[in-house]
């Protein structure tokens, strides 16, 4: 399973949005903690399953990607436990210590924002976790 949700805004940046899409594979993709950034970009950009769910503030088309959270799990992990992964996360946003990508049970997140929002990770991750759990809620 691969869920995502981006802050996106248009080309002029007039306008923002969250996006929030949910896919599944069919398949187990053998998450374990050896995963890292470029396999996590396999899964998002390569490989992101069959579109399940979706949920989209700003219409596709000439937005530009002001912050995303990546979420990759098995098919069958509960939306609980994606849930949890995510609250454990949250604690380590803002923390120089935070890593881009983060393995805990059986789930991998990642979360980033363009430069321009550095500083605001408090504001940016909870909003996107929020578009996940409610998109995993549907």
């Amino acid at each position: 399973m691969y869920i995502t949700a981006h802050r996106v805004t248009t080309s002029d940046g007039a306008t923002t949005g969250i996006n929030c899409f949910r896919h599944k594979h069919g398949y187990l993709l053998g998450v374990d903690g050896s995963w890292d950034n470029a396999k996590v970009d396999d899964i998002a950009y390569q490989h992101p399953g069959k579109l399940i769910a979706q949920d989209i503030g700003l219409p596709p088309g000439g937005n530009r990607v002001l912050s995303y959270l990546d979420v990759i799990a098995e098919d069958a992990t509960p939306p609980d436990t994606i849930v949890r992964v995510l609250q454990a996360y949250e604690l380590l946003i803002g923390s120089k210590d935070r890593p881009k990508v983060k393995f805990r049970d059986c789930v991998i997140v990642r979360f980033s924002l363009v430069l321009g929002l550095t500083g605001k990770e408090g504001l940016e991750y909870p909003t996107l976790s929020n578009a996940i759990a409610k998109l995993m809620a549907r």
